[in-house]
């Protein structure tokens, strides 16, 4: 329970290495083949790969819901099979790839998303601001600024980024340029979930205030003029954002 590992001389069982950086308690050890790898299971179902001759993790896999029970390396040494309460086998590559840490904020990321193209990801974090990461190469590409709180809701779809806060506000931000369309205040409350169509033209949220509101969410010329349109008329509530819907010019039917 102290959450350890402890190597033992087989001969005189003396402890000649305690190896320490696991958060639960370990269920389960497992040498690989040829002795070089150490692999441990504990009860937040994490496993995490050690070298004996050295303090410290190597690797960390997390997949388990619920304690990691068992674990056996194959006979290749390439492949580490665990089982859990969770009633699960899961197959780990070995060597796990290297992690890719970005600075992200200085205080908690909320949420993380990727692009629809999968080039970026873009977090929102309790400081309010959005940033966007290029995945090449992990570095900061943009931040998009404007909530005013905690930022608790993401989703992208097209080329838009939807963005959720703490106060019930949306705001929906064109990707490659930053540019953000007027706040859409949803909710009153939280933001808890927000999700946008493949096309990225329509918008759903769910918030801490027990309603679902969908709404469009086109850019460019089409959501300017149904925004002047609205305005002008003092249609500002958000279910207007539901009931504003671009025309469309009728289509004969045949034979007309």
């Amino acid at each position: 329970t102290d959450k350890s590992i402890k190597l033992f001389n087989a001969v005189d069982a003396t402890v000649v290495r305690t190896l320490s950086g696991s958060t639960a308690a370990v269920r389960s050890v497992v040498f690989r083949g040829d002795n070089s790898q150490l692999a441990s299971a504990d009860d937040v179902g994490d496993i995490r790969l050690w070298d004996p001759a050295k303090d410290g993790p190597q690797g960390l896999f997390s997949g388990h819901v619920g304690p990691a029970r068992s674990l056996v390396y194959l006979p290749d040494g390439k492949t580490l099979i665990s089982s859990g309460d969770d009633g699960t086998l899961r197959w780990w590559t070995l060597p796990p790839p290297p992690t890719k840490p970005l600075a992200a904020a200085a205080v908690a990321v909320n949420r993380v998303v990727k692009s629809t193209a999968g080039n970026e990801i873009i977090v929102g974090s309790a400081d309010g601001v959005i940033r966007v990461f290029t995945v090449a190469n992990a570095a900061l590409a943009r931040p998009l600024v404007g909530h005013v709180g905690p930022v608790s809701a993401l989703a992208t779809g097209g080329a838009i980024v939807a963005s959720g806060d703490v106060n019930g506000d949306i705001r929906l931000w064109t990707l490659s340029t930053a540019v953000a369309l007027p706040t859409i205040a949803a909710h009153g409350g939280p933001i808890l979930a927000l999700a946008v169509n493949t096309q990225g033209t329509q918008l759903a949220s769910a918030g801490e205030d027990g309603t679902v509101v969908c709404m469009h969410a086109e850019n460019g010329i089409v959501i300017d003029e149904l925004i002047k349109i609205a305005l002008s008329e003092g249609h500002i509530e958000p279910k207007y954002h539901a009931l504003t819907r671009p025309t469309r010019p009728a289509v004969p039917r045949r034979g007309s």
